[in-house]
């Protein structure tokens, strides 16, 4: 029997190398020349190659691909073999290419798992149902799979490679023993860079075998319940024979056998079976000494397994390890290195997505813009999930060609459960298989998913949480009945404390830790969040499919195959809101004991939002209200982010209280919690000494996240208010103009000078084209949430509630509400759907409509609520027929709304901010600059104005008899008035039109009449400035009247 690089002596395990220079016979390649993916990895590290930098060029990783890519017989044989791994001896055939003229025989051959870990499409069988085709050449073609990592591949091959001295003597100045770690969660690649690792030939050239294991293939649970998942004898043997196999050393000159004698306890079975492996490990280093080797161990979960593969120990030749794990070593051995594999970067991302997607080199900026909404909102920067995302765009272009990708990204971001998500949900639920007894496993599943879903706000997935608050969860639902009958596992799994529950989840890679320590803190407190976005993904999969009844679990021996069960909404919202009452059950239970010492971070970081979550609304409010709770919030966290705190739970209550509102008029506290917040930052900002600069720059950061909550509610002119208290703060510290701070709140000042939606001519330069118009009408009735009206006419804004309050209206037997809407900041933007004809706000269910359903040119846009009717006849219905017909809208493919019986119009936007009321000690009122003589008009007839004027009056004044209404508040400019239209129905014969800020050239003049009407006078005559109701309320625009009879 002969052995690679060896003979066998007398001595069964004496093995003389000879020839340690010797290559292996044994190649893959079966002839003079590496394999296609050796040349095509080793030209992107060549230091020509346009990718030898850290972001992938990708049409040069498609270009070599391509001049490397394999014929269909040999397509044909990578087949078979992905189909049949035991297939002995497989050849793969290659075009005939020289390599720095050497020979083949002088590479390792590449493990046929690693060949097979770069061929064959990852869980390609879960899109059987949605005829995705791959081409015969997509593996040479580019493999997604196959997106390589430079600066990452270069630090793992110096790691892991002997460096030659600087005489090139090819002498080795590293330890032969080398040991390097690819840590990270699945789904990151870890398998496919140790393949392309050893598929390059500056790695395969250093030794003369390549061997590796997979280990998690091997892994089994231990069903007497031990929590050690080490592998067994049986298993560690099996290893063994599969080394020798791939050496072309048979197995039997290996001593390793085990010898029971009758009586031997538990304990010396164990010991004869450490002994036995620690033998076999002793004559397995024999075997290899003289040869440089390097060993792969893929999918590592104990990493005292990996000692038991440390088969350098006893070598004098170079041995190299290279482990790919999901877990932590928190005992490395000397000299090991660690490399934490990371998500793709930006660019490595879009091209694995594009390829997988079928749209590389065909994207316009649009389709760039679409793959942002899809790897930003879902996270999408792990490898496994980007080709799962790029697989699910091909099948919906597939199945409707008429589909852009950015009508996908929408309907992939929206839908939670897609198809797509299936070999992801996989790999992310094996996390678990760390923990050997499933049900201990089930229970830790149980626990992570309740902390995903309890700490998690609209503003984040993945907060920190003090492990108090964790504590709190977990003790709730260890004494709940609903794990009553096996929680007794965690005791036979040696878990005693809850602690011990996070720690394993943070060495499974499943939660972060960090120390930190507050401002008011002099301890550092520990803190845990959720590892990445998917995870919390997994978190709320499981609880959706989670089925409770009376205390039971009913379906827990399915919920180990959690990939094949499906999402149920009503499900995961009984068990969120469950989880969130017993945690506020099991607060109040040390409330009473006087057990919070160590929950003030509970009760500032997450107690106003379990109230809201489980219906305590007032109980929020109240606490949200108080001056304790507000005073120990920002001290805590901080001005600044206290205050971004509070807005996130006022967020989330607004969002709360919208659900759950009975009463057409009730109101929300939060805008006097805002008043609150900001009559202390200000109250404060009094009290500092102008030295205080970071604390004063926190206080203006503080009004503008304030003042942006405002806007989001359509408070613009209170908002208005603090962006001015927040810009006199910067001010006050000498701020220059161009600081960042000023830029950003002169740019909310500026938003808040709002401009009507109005109806324009179709070629107008004021026309309106919305982002996501053919989301809109294609999907826009079935889009969870709702379509954001943001606006690529004007990038960065969008469709806007300029009011937070609608005014009611009756006609008749009519009654509607209806409420202006404008151009504002994209944050503040209106969700909406689209059946066809109706454009309807989300929130209200509110719907676009012309004012009056008059179709001219210049009438503004409101939404407005559906009609109420006391009771009906003729002319109601012809009433409600106008209504009707002035709310149907046509969207264009550009994105352009129009009127759907007007189409030579379409909504555009007033070129000038409009007027509105705002509070009298407003520092943003108008003031007239020339306001004692328009006193000094009141009451004074047309023929007696020239005699009562002085001579500087005169020169101010228009010739028509009235004062110019310029302003001194605002420089340069004055009250001036645009489109006039007459009502075609309602009031007939009743003409107005609405006031803007404009160049005071153009400035309307107007006069005091003996009732105190402002009188327009001029061309404008006669007409009297209104608002829109007779409830006077900051916000109220302004617009002039023809009817004498309106009152201001």
């Amino acid at each position: 029997m002969s052995a690679t690089d060896g003979a066998i002596r007398d001595d069964p395990h004496e093995i003389v190398p000879n020839n340690p220079h010797k290559k292996p016979r044994h190649n893959y390649n079966g002839g003079k020349n590496p394999d296609a993916a050796s040349i095509l990895f080793d030209d992107l590290l060549s230091p020509s190659s346009p990718c030898h930098s850290a972001t992938c060029n990708n049409e040069h990783i498609q270009t070599k691909a391509k001049a490397s890519s394999l014929s269909k017989d040999d397509t044909k044989n990578e087949e078979s073999l992905s189909n049949n791994e035991s297939l002995p001896g497989h050849q793969t055939k290659v075009p005939s290419l020289s390599l720095c003229n050497k020979k083949s025989s002088e590479l390792a051959s590449i493990p046929k798992d690693a060949l097979l870990s770069l061929s064959s499409p990852v869980e390609s069988a879960s899109f059987n149902n949605h005829n995705i085709q791959r081409s015969p050449s997509s593996v040479s073609e580019g493999d997604p799979a196959l997106i390589p990592r430079i600066d990452m591949l270069k630090q793992i091959i110096n790691l892991i490679c002997p460096q030659e001295d600087e005489n090139g003597s090819g002498d080795k100045c590293v330890p032969t023993n080398a040991r390097l770690t690819l840590r990270g969660m699945g789904g990151l690649g870890k398998t496919t860079l140790a393949a392309i690792t050893v598929s390059m030939t500056e790695v395969r050239s250093k030794f003369d075998h390549i061997l590796w294991l997979n280990l998690g293939k091997y892994f089994k649970g231990n069903k007497e319940g031990s929590r050690r998942n080490n592998l067994s004898y049986e298993m560690y043997i099996n290893c063994l024979k599969r080394l020798c196999d791939d050496l072309n050393v048979s197995f039997e000159t290996v001593n390793c056998d085990v010898f029971i004698q009758p009586g031997d306890s538990k304990l010396a079975k164990a010991a004869k079976a450490i002994q036995a492996m620690e033998q076999a490990k002793l004559e397995m280093s024999r075997i290899l000494n003289g040869l440089k080797i390097l060993l792969v161990l893929d999918d590592v979960w104990s990493h005292e397994d990996v000692e038991l593969f440390n088969f350098g120990e006893s070598m004098t030749s170079l041995f190299s390890i290279l482990l790919t794990t999901r877990t932590f070593d928190w005992e490395p051995s000397r000299g090991s290195h660690s490399f934490d594999v990371g998500f793709l970067n930006q660019s490595e991302a879009h091209y694995l997505f594009s390829v997988e997607a079928g749209l590389h080199g065909s994207m316009g900026a649009r389709d760039v813009e679409a793959i942002e909404v899809i790897l930003g909102k879902k996270g999408y920067l792990l490898p496994l999930a980007v080709r799962m995302a790029g697989r699910y765009a091909k099948t919906c272009q597939t199945l409707r060609p008429d589909m852009s990708l950015t009508q996908i990204a929408h309907a992939l971001i929206s839908v939670p459960d897609s198809p797509r998500n299936l070999p992801v949900i996989g790999i992310l639920d094996r996390s678990f298989s760390f923990i050997t007894d499933e049900t201990t496993a089930f229970v830790f599943k149980l626990f992570f998913s309740a902390f995903a879903i309890v700490f998690h706000s609209e503003d984040n997935l993945r907060p920190w949480v003090s492990w108090y608050a964790i504590e709190l969860l977990w003790k709730a639902l260890l004494w709940s009945g609903d794990i009553k009958d096996i929680k007794t596992s965690l005791v036979k799994y040696k878990i005693s404390k809850l602690a011990q529950i996070a720690d394993l989840m943070r060495d499974m890679g499943l939660l972060d830790e960090i120390y930190l320590c507050k401002p008011d803190d002099n301890e550092k407190q520990q803190y845990f969040r959720i590892n990445h976005d998917l995870m919390w993904e997994y978190g709320k999969i499981f609880s959706s499919r989670l089925v409770l009844v009376d205390g039971n679990i009913e379906n827990m021996a399915h919920m180990n195959n959690i990939e094949n069960m499906e999402n149920n909404e009503v499900i995961f919202r009984t068990n969120s809101k469950k989880w969130t009452n017993m945690i506020l059950v099991q607060f109040k239970t040390n409330t009473q004991n006087q057990e919070v010492q160590n929950l003030k971070a509970y009760i500032l970081d997450w107690l106003p939002l379990h109230m809201m979550n489980s219906g305590f609304l007032d109980e929020a409010a109240n606490l949200l209200q108080s001056e304790d709770f507000l005073h120990n919030c920002i001290k805590t966290s901080g001005i600044e982010n206290g205050t971004r705190i509070i807005v996130s739970f006022i967020r989330s209550f607004d969002k709360t209280f919208l659900e759950n509102i009975t009463e057409l008029d009730a109101k929300s506290p939060m805008p006097s919690v805002i008043s609150i917040v900001k009559d202390f930052l200000c109250s404060f900002n009094s009290s500092l000494q102008l030295q205080d600069v970071i604390k004063k720059t926190e206080i203006g950061r503080a009004l503008i996240l304030l003042g942006i909550q405002l806007q989001r509610i359509s408070k613009f002119p209170t908002s208005l208010d603090y962006f001015a208290e927040a810009l006199d703060v910067f001010h006050s510290m000498n701020f220059a103009d161009n600081s960042p701070d000023v830029v950003r709140v002169s740019k909310y000042i500026d938003s808040c000078s709002l401009r009507h939606i109005r109806l324009v001519r179709r070629d107008s330069p004021n026309k309106l084209r919305l982002k996501y118009g053919d989301i809109l009408s294609s999907t826009g009735r079935d889009t969870i949430g709702g379509v954001s009206l943001e606006l690529i006419s004007h990038p960065g804004y969008a469709i806007v509630k300029m009011v937070d309050k609608s005014i009611r209206y009756s006609y008749g037997n009519a009654s509607w509400e209806s409420g202006y809407v404008g151009v504002g900041l994209s944050d503040s933007a209106i969700m909406a759907h689209y059946d066809g004809q109706l454009i309807r706000n989300t929130t209200d269910g509110y719907c676009f409509f012309n004012s009056m359903g008059s179709l001219k040119k210049g009438m503004t846009c409101t939404f407005r609520s559906d009609i109420r009717f006391e009771k009906m006849d003729e002319k109601d219905k012809e009433f409600e027929n106008i209504f009707h017909e002035g709310s149907k809208f046509t969207i264009d493919s550009d994105g352009t709304v129009y009127p759907t019986l007007a189409p030579n119009l379409c909504l555009g936007i007033a070129h000038l901010p409009c007027l509105y009321l705002v509070a009298c000690d407003s520092p943003n009122r108008a003031v007239f600059k020339f306001a004692s003589d328009v006193c000094n008009y009141k009451g004074i007839s047309d023929e007696q104005t020239e005699s009562c004027c002085t001579i500087e009056s005169i020169k101010r004044k228009e010739t028509n008899g009235g004062i110019k209404l310029e302003l001194s508040s605002h420089p340069g400019m004055g009250i001036v008035s645009e489109e006039f239209w007459e009502h075609s129905f309602l009031h007939k014969g009743h003409t107005c039109g609405a006031l803007f800020l404009g160049p005071k050239e153009d400035a309307l003049s107007l006069k005091i009449n003996e009732k105190d009407h402002l009188i327009s006078t001029g061309i404008l005559n006669g007409f009297v400035s209104c608002a829109e109701s007779r409830d006077l309320v900051s916000g109220q625009f302004v617009f002039l009247s023809k009817n004498k009879n309106e009152k201001w």
